[in-house]
């Protein structure tokens, strides 16, 4: 197996991951698909036997993967500038002078901001959804708010090398340093180069980004081993004696981050942050005093001892747990909207979402007029003769419609269905211009079938059940004559030969 895996953490078979690192274009094509489909195409390679055939569908994955980018291209704009001066218009009247004077007080740089909450921008990102065009026009303004709305509107998929390295080079302040990490650098495939080749640099605020992406590849990165964050620390423990206020913060939360990920690394960053504090004391001669680098290595480790050793901190790390018994758990509490009306999901929902759930809900109703529509897990569910049919899901840039029933139920010849499970497919659409009506139409009225048990698995279930009765009946009218002549079960009148009569 390769070092590269799926988005859900699984890996991929050397001759797939060959074959796709072969091109430069292709691998960045790969991670731009959905976990789901990077699953399916991770695993149709598994499934096969032999040698010509694994071949064969590795041919077939990259071609898939290629049409899928081809349908599925980034939007483009005129680097998003139509729609700039109106973001920032609205960015303006939601600034005040009061949260300028606040932004000012934690040490932010204001002679270019509105003073708007990050609260604030994280729902105006919502709304605007994922735009690789936009966020580089919105960086291109040097407003601060605009940059940071940039770091939250960005697609990271798209985002190159380059662009991390300008948008470095910009940096003015701890807030956009932190947040563009945090929030979208992290999430890069340019995250780990990144973080070790900028804590050796030496410009501020750079140096700071290389150990607050480390910060944030602790909580984020979900696949990455206990190796990727050991190799950090010899890193952690050179920087710590930066004494610049904004650096050694970053330190001292890289340090702290890796520490609270798992047992292991706990004990690994409290060993490391001992050994910042005796070299620091080394050098000082003694547990007071020295020069200004040991003063910020002592503080980096000390304040990191003291959060990792901590009664909250140790609680919270994972536990081995030994059963001796059955696994059990607790109900979870229903959800207060259970059974709520959905009328109120839909009224929530921003402009471009509402129109294709408003037309998916027309479609619904028009396949199945008796559907019956109900709040469960938060979403519009559609049931009919008690059975769940099909549901809408929003997201932050686009809507699912989630099929209930047999895969293999639900006709695609163009593959715009995603997903492959016995319970049902789903489609999703990120505009109205997207849906295919007629399509859409046909796969609710089997969902409608297969909810009033007319559909192929009702028909599957009975027909199965049929052919079962009668061949035990069958067996049973005509004993041994059903066995081949002269065979040990016919001559012993039916029985095992041996068996007790």
């Amino acid at each position: 197996m390769t070092s590269l895996k799926t988005k859900g953490g699984i890996d991929i078979p050397l001759d797939l991951a060959t074959a796709v690192e072969a091109d430069p274009k292709l691998l960045a094509m790969w991670q731009r698909l959905r976990p789901s489909c990077q699953r399916e195409h991770v695993g149709s390679v598994l499934e096969a036997k032999r040698p010509e055939t694994r071949r064969r569908r590795i041919v077939a994955v990259v071609k898939a993967t290629v049409e899928w980018n081809d349908r599925h291209a980034p939007k483009t704009r005129r680097a998003g500038d139509e729609r700039v001066p109106a973001i920032l218009a609205e960015l303006c009247g939601m600034g005040s002078e009061r949260d300028r004077a606040g932004m000012a007080r934690y040490g932010i740089r204001v002679d270019n901001a509105f003073g708007v909450s990050v609260y604030e921008l994280r729902k105006l990102a919502k709304r605007l959804g994922t735009d690789h065009d936009l966020a580089l026009a919105l960086w291109a303004t040097g407003n601060h708010e605009a940059r940071l709305l940039a770091c939250f509107v960005d697609d990271p998929a798209a985002g190159t090398a380059e662009q991390t390295e300008t948008w470095a080079a910009d940096f003015d302040s701890w807030d956009l340093c932190d947040q563009a990490t945090t929030s979208l650098f992290d999430q890069t495939p340019h995250a780990w180069p990144k973080a070790a080749e900028w804590a050796a640099r030496e410009a501020e605020w750079t140096k700071r980004a290389g150990f607050a992406l480390m910060a944030g590849l602790a909580v984020h990165d979900k696949t990455a081993g206990d190796r990727a964050f050991l190799k950090l620390l010899p890193l952690i423990e050179r920087g710590a004696s930066d004494d610049r206020n904004f650096v050694k913060k970053a330190v001292n939360w890289a340090l702290r981050n890796i520490g609270k990920r798992n047992r292991a690394l706990h004990a690994a960053a409290v060993a490391s942050a001992r050994r910042i504090l005796a070299a620091a004391n080394e050098r000082a001669g003694g547990a007071r005093g020295g020069d200004p680098s040991c003063r910020a290595a002592r503080w980096v480790a000390t304040d990191a001892i003291r959060e990792l050793t901590s009664e909250k901190v140790r609680a919270r790390l994972p536990v081995a747990v030994i059963r001796t018994g059955p696994a059990t758990r607790a109900k979870p509490a229903p959800r207060p909207d259970l059974g709520a009306p959905v009328d109120a999901f839909f009224a929530k929902q921003p402009p471009h979402l509402r129109a294709i759930l408003d037309e998916l809900r027309r479609l619904v109703l028009e396949a199945a007029p008796d559907a019956a529509a109900a709040l469960k897990w938060g979403m519009p569910w559609f049931t009919v003769a008690g059975k769940m049919m099909c549901s809408l899901g929003a997201h932050k840039a686009h809507v699912n419609l989630i099929l209930v029933g047999p895969a293999d139920a639900f006709a695609d010849p163009e593959g715009r269905l995603l997903g492959s499970s016995q319970g049902g497919r789903h489609l999703k659409l990120t505009s109205l211009d997207e849906l295919p009506r007629a399509a859409v139409g046909k796969w609710l009225r089997v969902a409608a079938k297969v909810a009033r048990g007319q559909g192929r698995a009702a028909v599957g279930s009975r027909t199965s059940s049929a052919r079962s009765r009668s061949a035990t009946a069958s067996g049973r009218r005509s004993g041994a004559a059903t066995q081949p002549a002269g065979s040990a079960r016919a001559l012993s009148g039916g029985r095992r030969p041996g068996a007790r009569p």
